[in-house]
């Protein structure tokens, strides 16, 4: 079966590339739609054989009318009917043709693009960027109804397979070491006051050290080039060596804490996970703490230094303060605790915390060494953690956090539903751990 299709510009003397590019894009999915018609009567015209009684003797009655939405824009189809002149059965062939749409008008192509576009963007501009570029006409809110259908089913997918790893035998292998964080992302909420929490890990191996890029040397700068680097904050010092997680594998949900922990395990596993040689860095939430427990037994747990960094901080600064020390008193403190801390030497630090706390006893102070007595556990040697090659900050599932959630779900009046944003954020991570397959320099996040 061949279908032809002719596409005819007219181009006037003055048309310009834009103009011609717009006319082309328009008479392209014009003609796009004129091809589906044709092939699609075409194929009616071989499909002429009654099906029930094998007799060719059949005749047209009529057409149903169809509308469908495709990737190229809306096409209104007129489907035969035909009646057998033997067994008098009447059928419409075109209808086992469409069956990919199961009784709705989107085509599974256009219902892909949208749940991509529809958990990347609104829902509305979704729909604007989807009509812009391939011509597709689908509504905001039919958008948002695929979206959020395609987002339960993958969350229910994504729970049984989790349970299911985790109920299989563990792989006895060698597996490799990694890091595994985990936090979460506040979102407001239609449902209850204060928003609701969603929480997110990502479990990273393969760690490869990237190579810096050469310096120039500062004698061979001319002056102009040197105020134009400083300019930008590029150092010409000695560069430090980064490393990156070249396999990542992302999982999040805004269920209990529960789901997440099967989830993160579940995923450990998969990536091939040693726990032995892993680490978990979290900001120390009571939650965290527990799944980690239950899950990353085996595991080393590492409370953030940024995190701790930043309450220890805040009390001495609220100390200096109310007592009116000197800036060199502060200085000195800052430098002693924040070495004790790096040391791991937890109970020197507390121990000057509470000291202070017998001349007055400031809300930052008093967090300060509850916090340090509740992390305790998550605390150690940061020094001995750096020199093995761990990391000690969470940047990592910072990082995950923004893409997951922050991106699409924190925007300027919105408001979801727990069941809805545990949909989107389900298919967020399989859009990343897709995306994390691909070869660095295809990759849409970075």
């Amino acid at each position: 079966m061949q279908v032809q299709v002719s596409l005819t510009l007219e181009v006037s003397a003055t048309t310009g590339l834009a103009d011609l590019e717009e006319a082309i894009v328009t008479q392209g999915r014009q003609s796009m739609c004129r091809a589906l018609q044709q092939a699609i009567r075409q194929w009616e015209q071989r499909q002429r054989r009654c099906p029930r009684c094998k007799n060719d003797d059949v005749r047209v009655e009529g057409t149903v009318g169809r509308r469908v939405l495709l990737v190229f824009g809306r096409v209104r189809l007129a489907l035969r009917r035909y009646r057998c002149q033997h067994c008098l059965h009447r059928w419409c062939p075109a209808r086992h043709l469409l069956r990919d749409l199961r009784g709705q008008q989107v085509s599974p192509g256009l219902r892909e693009a949208a749940v991509l576009a529809g958990s990347s963007w609104p829902y509305r501009h979704a729909t604007q960027l989807l009509e812009r570029l391939s011509g597709a006409q689908i509504s905001a809110e039919e958008l948002r109804q695929l979206t959020m259908q395609q987002g339960e089913q993958q969350a229910c997918v994504q729970q049984q397979h989790a349970e299911q790893v985790l109920n299989a035998a563990p792989n006895e292998g060698k597996g490799e070491a990694g890091v595994v964080g985990m936090d979460g992302g506040w979102t407001h909420s239609c449902e209850q006051a204060g928003g609701m929490e969603g929480k997110v890990a990502v479990v990273a191996c393969n760690k490869q050290v990237q190579e810096p890029k050469a310096q120039p040397d500062p004698s061979q700068l001319t002056w102009y080039e040197l105020a134009k680097r400083s300019a930008k904050g590029k150092r010409l010092g000695p560069v430090h060596q980064r490393a990156r997680w070249m396999k990542r594998c992302y999982v999040a949900t805004f269920a209990p804490s529960k789901a997440l922990g099967i989830l993160a395990e579940a995923a450990a596993r998969e990536v091939g996970l040693d726990q032995a040689k892993s680490v978990v860095v979290a900001d120390g939430a009571q939650w965290i703490k527990q799944e980690a427990k239950q899950h990353f037994a085996k595991a080393t747990h590492i409370l953030d230094w940024f995190h701790l960094w930043r309450v220890v901080r805040k009390a001495i600064r609220e100390t200096q303060r109310d007592q009116q020390y000197p800036e060199t008193w502060l200085t000195e403190q800052i430098t002693e605790i924040k070495s004790w801390l790096w040391h791991g030497e937890v109970d020197q630090a507390v121990k000057r915390l509470q000291s202070w706390q017998e001349k007055g006893e400031g809300k930052a102070l008093k967090a300060a060494v509850t916090y340090l007595q509740e992390q305790r556990e998550w605390i150690g040697s940061y020094e001995a953690w750096r020199q093995a090659g761990y990391p000690v900050g969470s940047g990592i599932i910072e990082r995950a956090v923004s893409l997951v959630i922050n991106r699409r779900m924190k925007r300027r009046g919105m408001r979801w539903k727990r069941d809805n944003a545990t949909a989107l954020v389900a298919l967020r991570t399989d859009f990343l751990n897709a995306d994390w397959q691909r070869h660095p320099s295809h990759r849409a996040f970075v």
